[in-house]
C-alpha cells in the first residue's frame, strides 16, 4: 500500500503532460483537394451515341479546427467546386456550381481522428452533356436545365482522419443531402442530344481528399 500514493502520483502526472500536449494545440487551419462522387439516378437518352460516365467533382476546401478538451475540438468548413468541366478524372453527364459550409465536432488520435457534423450547400446552374444534331460533333456541348432552380441541400457528415505526417492528412468523407430540388430535364427544343433525358440526385456523396495542415499553439500555456 505504501508504494500506491507513488503510483497515483505519477499516473495523475502523465495524465496531465498528455492533456497538456494536446491542449497547447488550439487551433489548426487546413486547406486541401477533394474528389466527390456525386450519386446521381439517370435515365439514358436513348438517342446518345456517347458514354455517360461516373460524376464526380473537385473540390477545394478549407477547414478551420478550435481544440476544447482532451482531443475533443469543433471546427468549420468551407468548400467550392473548382473542377466542374470533362477531364480525365472528372465529368459525368451533368455540370454544375456548388458552395457549401459545415460545422464538425470531432475526437482527434496521435494519427487518426473521427468526426460528425451537418452540413450545407447551395446549387445552382446546372447543365447536360450533349451533342449536337446536325453534325453529330463528339465535342460536348452543354444545356440547361428546363427550369433553373437554385438548389439547397443540408445533411449529416460522416468522416475520418489519418496524418501521414504532421502536416499533411488524407480523409474520407460520406455525406447525407435532403434537396429542395432533385429532380431535372434537359431543355427539349434547344437543337442538342442530351446523354440523359432525366437526372435525380441521390441522398449520399462520397468524398476523398488530402489536405496540409498546420496547427499553432497558445504561445503563453506553452511557457508555463
Amino acid at each position: 500500500m505504501s508504494h500506491f500514493p507513488h503510483l497515483a502520483f505519477s499516473l495523475i502526472m502523465i495524465l496531465v503532460l498528455s492533456f497538456s500536449d494536446v491542449m497547447a494545440q488550439d487551433w489548426r487551419f487546413s486547406a486541401g483537394y477533394s474528389v466527390q462522387k456525386f450519386g446521381l439516378e439517370v435515365t439514358p437518352n436513348s438517342d446518345y451515341y456517347g458514354e455517360i460516365g461516373v460524376t464526380q467533382k473537385g473540390l477545394l476546401e478549407v477547414e478551420l479546427e478550435r481544440y476544447l478538451l482532451y482531443r475533443l475540438y469543433l471546427s468549420g468548413t468551407g468548400s467550392v467546386l473548382i473542377n466542374n468541366a470533362e477531364s480525365a478524372f472528372h465529368g459525368g453527364p451533368i455540370n454544375f456550381n456548388r458552395t457549401a459550409l459545415g460545422l464538425n465536432l470531432g475526437v482527434q488520435w496521435n494519427k487518426f481522428g473521427v468526426y460528425t457534423g451537418v452540413h450545407g450547400s447551395y446549387t445552382w446552374n446546372l447543365k447536360f452533356k450533349s451533342y449536337s444534331e446536325d453534325d453529330y460533333d463528339p465535342n460536348s456541348y452543354w444545356i440547361e436545365s428546363n427550369q433553373q432552380y437554385d438548389i439547397f441541400s443540408g445533411g449529416f457528415t460522416f468522416g475520418a482522419k489519418y496524418y501521414l505526417l504532421n502536416n499533411f492528412r488524407i480523409q474520407a468523407e460520406i455525406k447525407t443531402h435532403s434537396y429542395s430540388n432533385h429532380n431535372f430535364e434537359p431543355v427539349s427544343d434547344s437543337g442538342f442530344i442530351p446523354a440523359v433525358s432525366e437526372v435525380d440526385f441521390r441522398e449520399l456523396t462520397f468524398t476523398i481528399g488530402v489536405s496540409v495542415s498546420i496547427p499553432w499553439y497558445n504561445r503563453h500555456r506553452l511557457e508555463k
